[in-house]
This record gives C-alpha cells, structure tokens and sequence, in this order.
C-alpha cells in the first residue's frame, strides 16, 4: 500500500460528526479511504488499513475489537503489550503476544516513536497522541508515515477514537456496535442512578500505587465519567485529570469506596494496610477493591468501558444498579472477538480471590447472596 506522506489539514472537523455517525468521509476513488482524525486533520488510505501500529496504549485493544482479531496490528506501545500479557486478549489470541512492541524510544517517553523501527514495520498508518506535542508527530509526518491522532478526555472522545478506528479499519458497523453498547450501559445506568437522593451520595476514589505514593483521576478522566455516571462523588473532583497527592489529602477526602488501578504490583493491602489510608470509611468498611484487567486496565479509557461502568455502578449501589459484570463479560468477550471466555479467565480478570471477600463483590461475580 503507497503512502502519502502530506496529511492535509481538513476544513472542517470531523471527530465529532464521526462519533455521533459511525461513517467514513467521502471516498475519492473506489478503493481510497479519506479518514479524518480526532484534531480534524485529513489522511487518505489506498483502501482499509491492513497494517496498523498504535503507540497510543488503549487504541491497540479497541483494534483488535473493532477488526475481531490482532491480525492487522503490527506496533504497539510496551505499556499495551503488558496489558495483552496480563489480560484476555493475550489469553484469547496467543499470536498478539508477538506483535512488535520496541515502536517507542525507551527511556525517552511513552509516545516518543522509534522511527527507524517503525519505517521497517512499513505500515499503513500509526495511531499517535495528538495532544503529547508535534515532538512525537512531526518525525512520524516527515518519514511519510500516515498519522492518525488520537485526543483523550471522556466518554465523548472515546467514542470518537472508536469511530475513527473503524473508519480506519473499513469497519464502521463493528464501531457502530460497541458505541451502542456504550450508549444503552450508560443509559441504563444513568436511569437507575434517578433513585439515589443527594444525601446519600458515596465518595470514590480512584488510585494507582506507585513507588513514591498515589496518583488519583480527577476531572476529565474517565473515572470521573464513571463515578458520576453511577449517581456517586468523585473525592478527587477538583484536581485536574491524573495527578499525585500525599495520603493525608486522601484520608482528608474520607472517601466511602476506594478503586485500585491494576499496575505493577497493585494489591488492596496497599490501602487497608496503609497507616493512615486504613482509617478511611472505604478502608474501614472493606470497600477497597482491585481494578480488573480485562482487554485493557479498567479505569484507563478503552473498549471495555461498558463493563467498567457497570461494575463502578454495581459496587457504589448495589442496591440500585444491577450487578452480574461476570455474566455480562462472557457475553460481551464472546461477541467482541468470537471466542467464548471461561469462568476461570473471568474469575482471574476480575481477582475473584483478592476481592471476593470485600463487601458487595457477590453481585459482580454472579453469585446468589
């Protein structure tokens, strides 16, 4: 496939007419894709991509979803090849774990590519962060690679990156599905969510443990997206997106559930045996619980934010929002990649024996109280 190294700014943006569509913009010729990305730049293909590299970590996941297997991705980010590893899709396609993953220069940045890496992939296009600065796009731009770039912030732009990948793809029907799964789960839950008075709204928190303390997601995140979606507070609702703070300003939030993201060593210990974090109502009450790693670590945006909501929803109002993520990841996984998942997978995804004794953890994995 010839590459066309000009990516030509479009007149008119386009991501968000994408997102609400589903569609592709006018094809030039018979086979020639005219795809317009999430900065509203203009890139054409010789048809649907065949070779796709993602150095944008979840975008690698939502590939394999859209295309139903990892077949056309050929690059991705180190950071996404854990998560194949750790996750289902390495489990369902043993393959993807030989998807070339040295795209980025180590040590210099996440998204900083590895040209020369990249040029003897020779692919169709590369999917890039449009908002990590020109540093990371211009030498892709000037080694006439194709570029497509991807903006992160929400539930809006999610669906917009899902729709460009399908455009990319020539599967606009498979993003169309998944952007109605997410449509009718955030509808569902927003509905249940009319039931809950603002006196009994619960604090969540969002965490990553790192070696030097804790990050938090705050607004503009994805889990702020969710936590307000179920009806509760996020604690951390004031700081911008996904930032440090000491322990103290989390025992000051006292928030009443607390969610781990699952990176390195992530464990509930790291809360309930913490000093001063063990003295917050989440800790007290045991409503601590490990963040799943399903096709993507939940938490971050990807393809299985659907499953994500509903268990955010399902642990802050067990009452109100239905339970059952177990059930609803078997059918969805089954759907998504044409492969039936076993209960010893979903119960592994969702750390089963971590958090199966934390209050409320019945309902996700199905289980009758």
């Amino acid at each position: 496939m010839t590459h066309l190294p000009k990516i030509q700014t479009c007149v008119v943006a386009m991501a968000i007419a994408l997102a609400c569509t589903g569609s592709i913009s006018t094809t030039l010729a018979a086979d020639t894709l005219r795809v317009t990305d999430m900065t509203g730049r203009e890139l054409m293909l010789d048809g649907p991509a065949q070779r796709v590299v993602s150095i944008i970590v979840p975008t690698a996941a939502t590939i394999v979803a859209i295309d139903g297997s990892p077949e056309k991705l050929i690059g991705v980010n180190p950071i996404a090849m854990r998560m194949f590893r750790s996750g289902i899709i390495g489990k369902l396609f043993p393959e993807a774990l030989s998807i070339r993953s040295n795209i980025t220069q180590g040590g210099a940045g996440i998204f900083v590519p590895n040209v020369e890496e990249l040029v003897a992939l020779d692919p169709d296009i590369v999917i890039q962060a449009g908002y990590a600065g020109e540093q990371v796009v211009k030498p892709l731009v000037n080694a006439g690679i194709n570029t497509a770039l991807y903006m992160s912030g929400g539930e809006e732009r999610m669906r917009a990156a899902i729709t460009m990948i399908g455009a990319v793809l020539g599967k606009p029907e498979r993003a169309k599905m998944l952007n109605d799964w997410r449509a009718k789960t955030i509808a569902r839950i927003k509905s249940a969510a009319q039931k809950i008075a603002d006196g009994e709204r619960v604090k969540i928190l969002q965490v990553m443990a790192t070696p030097t303390g804790f990050r938090v997601w705050g607004k503009q995140t994805i889990a702020n997206d969710a936590i307000r979606l179920a009806g509760a507070v996020n604690a951390a609702a004031d700081v911008p997106r996904l930032k440090p703070v000491n322990t103290e300003q989390i025992a000051k939030w006292a928030p009443d559930v607390i969610f781990i993201f699952n990176v390195g060593r992530a464990n509930r210990q790291s809360v309930l045996g913490h000093t001063l974090l063990s003295t917050t109502p989440a800790a007290r009450s045991g409503r601590v619980y490990r963040l799943p790693t399903g096709s993507i670590n939940w938490g971050s945006a990807g393809v299985d934010d659907p499953l994500y909501f509903a268990y955010v929803a399902a642990l802050a109002y067990p009452r109100i929002h239905a339970g059952g993520v177990a059930g609803d990841i078997q059918r969805w996984y089954t759907k998504i990649y044409g492969k039936p998942v076993s209960h010893e997978q979903i119960a592994k995804l969702l750390h089963a024996k971590e958090n199966g004794a934390a209050p409320n953890y019945d309902l996700i994995l199905g289980r009758s109280r």
